[in-house]
């Protein structure tokens, strides 16, 4: 009895016979099983063919759909992204209006023959010139 409890130590040749003994467990459970017949199987195979080719004219006629949907979202994103930059453009040009004017307001007080008065227009002349071409690029 006591050799009975002591089990041999694995060697790589149990471990093969074992995993060969449990591939012969599996194949005979498979064999056990009812083979199907050709005719069967061939059924199937025709089935599964004529659902791929249903799925396949359905596919087909999707497709058209889908890249004009697809193309449709690209021109609705752009004239978005158009708008938004005109409307936002136009919100910063009139919030500037009034530093135009105050600018060219200033240049017509400084109409006078003082020099120090005329450095003065002419500083803001350069700055209302600035400011203008800077708008003009936008």
């Amino acid at each position: 009895m006591a050799n009975e409890e002591q089990k041999a130590p694995e060697t790589p040749e149990t471990e093969t016979a074992q995993e060969t003994q449990a591939v012969e467990e599996i194949a005979a459970e498979d064999n056990a099983q009812p083979e199907e017949t050709l005719e069967s199987l061939s059924e199937k195979l025709q089935d599964a063919e004529a659902t791929i080719a249903e799925l396949q004219k359905q596919l087909a006629e999707l497709e058209p759909r889908a890249q004009a949907e697809i193309l449709n979202q690209r021109r609705r994103a752009e004239v978005e992204v158009d708008k938004a930059r005109k409307y936002a453009l136009e919100k910063f040009t009139s919030e500037l209006l009034p530093v135009v004017d105050s600018l060219e307001r200033a240049i017509e007080a400084c109409q006078t023959d003082d020099e120090a008065i005329n450095a003065l227009r002419e500083g803001v002349e350069m700055t209302h010139k600035m400011f203008m071409d800077g708008i003009t690029k936008f």
